[in-house]
């Protein structure tokens, strides 16, 4: 809706063990005295709602059962309107990566998701196959751990939208925390001209190298599964220097 901002948040009701969303709307954008707009119920499937999150187009959103640590996908027919929302039959376990699970984050290309793992004070990190399906989700294994010094008990995650720093926030510390992330290596070979590689680093998806790649000593190139690096022999070279290495994971390729 142009010129508002929506705002959900939980409502619970212990004498009626109800358990759902209320949406509020801004008259002015960023401000806060909200117009209560409606709600939406989830106790079918939720027993303790801990967290959620919205898709970037706001056709999708996510709600963290803590009880049992699944994360469950509803649809809305119109974004950002929750009295749209059904339940898409979609969800994701998280028991396996802890007990404590509390806020959650997406990357706003929807292929990343971020949790964080309260008592161990992490954030975790997986992967989704399809944008914003959870069903397609998989845990990386990569995670943050945050010092016990700052928090003893994370709540909440979320980030910027560029991806180049993270806020957490517990239930102890009284304190918005904020880390500086740096920027991905880009291990892909240029449009035009040699590839020298110049950082060891993993290739992320299949790439064609326009002319000669060259590993200097000292750098790893890692293909791993399902990534395949196309260079034409014909025309170009693969050169190794001394002391470089070319290590090809089973199931990647040169060709």
């Amino acid at each position: 809706m142009e010129g508002k901002i929506i705002l959900s948040v939980f409502f619970c009701s212990l004498i009626l063990g109800m358990v759902g969303l209320s949406q509020s709307a801004f008259a002015e954008p960023f401000t806060v005295s909200p117009t209560f707009v409606d709600s939406f119920l989830v106790f079918a499937q939720i027993d303790s709602g801990a967290a959620h999150a919205f898709s970037t187009d706001g056709t999708k959103m996510f709600v963290l059962e803590s009880n049992g640590e699944i994360i469950f996908e509803y649809t809305l027919g119109t974004p950002f309107d929750i009295s749209t929302a059904s339940y898409s039959g979609d969800f994701f376990s998280l028991a396996s990566e802890g007990n404590e699970i509390g806020g959650m984050a997406f990357s706003p290309d929807g292929t990343k998701m971020f949790v964080v793992e309260g008592i161990e004070r992490k954030v975790l990190q997986y992967t989704l196959g399809t944008p914003f399906d959870i069903s397609t989700a998989s845990y990386s294994g990569d995670f943050f751990p945050v010092p016990q010094v700052q928090n003893n008990c994370l709540t909440n995650v979320t980030f910027k939208p560029d991806g180049t720093k993270m806020f957490v926030v517990g239930s102890f510390g009284d304190a918005v925390y904020e880390y500086q992330i740096s920027p991905p290596i880009l291990c892909a070979p240029p449009t035009l001209g040699d590839w020298t590689v110049n950082t060891s680093c993993t290739m992320t998806s299949n790439a064609t190298a326009p002319s000669d790649v060259i590993i200097p000593n000292g750098i790893v190139l890692t293909i791993p599964n399902g990534v395949t690096l196309d260079i034409n022999f014909a025309t170009s070279n693969l050169t190794v220097q001394s002391g470089g290495k070319v290590l090809i994971q089973s199931g990647g390729a040169i060709t």
